[in-house]
């Protein structure tokens, strides 16, 4: 089945689902959508000079507050920065969605973005829509296993993105590693979680041990009432009714969290 998925900032992306099996990857995840959903609002608000684009914490108590006076911009994260995506699955919302902002002209460009899965079949199937979306010359698509990580790949990114890539305690082990193998000193990592699912609180607990501050996010959208769309271009305006038939696996978008660490395993 192939599908079309539009997103704010008229970003489009067309995606085919795995025929060829390959497990949970095979086809599109809730968390896949509210992330690349997330990028494209972010851009958005950036774009329009909205305020700014400086992510907020969904809490309002005074350590929160005094957190967000450092917390990351868009820009930070994401401009001539190298950029992975880890367990992308065969759609590759997210890294896709970034690729298609740089192309429509926002002034953040990744420096490379590289989306990656563990599974053979279905990096095939990502490849195929890397390319069904124009995007080969943006994305580089690569077999990455976090269980098999070879000593000498060091990839030295500085954002890592992920999404509903945690099932068990043992994916929740190797998804840490990859974090502490691949990430610079001081880079970001954004994933979308899913509520109640065995491993998030390993994964979580071990981000903190290792020196990852995490910051529960709230990802300002740009939809009809949530702001003055008077003055905003219509082509930002978030058609959330135009996602409601994309079919995907995974919860309902409340029992989804987005969060961002903050690497501070020097501070």
């Amino acid at each position: 089945r192939i599908q079309t998925l539009h997103l704010p900032g008229d970003v489009g992306l067309t995606v085919a689902r795995s025929t060829c099996g390959g497990g949970t990857g095979a086809e599109p995840w809730r968390g896949g959508i509210l992330l690349a959903k997330a990028l494209c609002s972010w851009a958005c608000v950036m774009s329009a000079n909205i305020g700014n684009d400086v992510i907020v914490t969904d809490d309002n108590d005074d350590d929160d507050a005094k957190d967000n006076e450092n917390m990351p911009t868009f820009k930070a994260m994401f401009h001539d920065k190298e950029v992975i995506e880890l367990g992308a699955g065969a759609a590759g919302l997210p890294s896709m969605a970034l690729a298609k902002l740089v192309n429509n002209e926002i002034s953040v460009r990744p420096s490379s973005i590289i989306a990656t899965d563990g599974v053979d079949e279905i990096v095939g199937v990502l490849e195929g829509n890397v390319v069904r979306n124009n995007l080969e010359s943006s994305i580089h698509v690569h077999h990455l296993d976090w269980n098999h990580l070879q000593p000498h790949m060091h990839l030295a990114v500085d954002t890592i993105i992920f999404s509903d890539c945690i099932y068990n305690e043992e994916g929740a082990d190797a998804l840490h590693n990859a974090v502490l193998h691949l990430l610079r000193k001081g880079g970001f990592v954004l994933g979308v979680l899913p509520d109640f699912r065995v491993g998030l609180n390993d994964f979580e607990t071990k981000m903190k041990q290792s020196g990852f501050v995490p910051v529960d996010v709230s990802i300002k959208t740009i939809e009809k009432g949530a702001v003055n769309t008077s003055e905003v271009p219509s082509n930002l305006i978030n058609r959330s009714e135009r996602t409601n038939g994309f079919l995907c696996a995974g919860g309902s978008d409340t029992n989804y969290r987005t969060i961002l660490w903050k690497d501070r395993r020097d501070k």
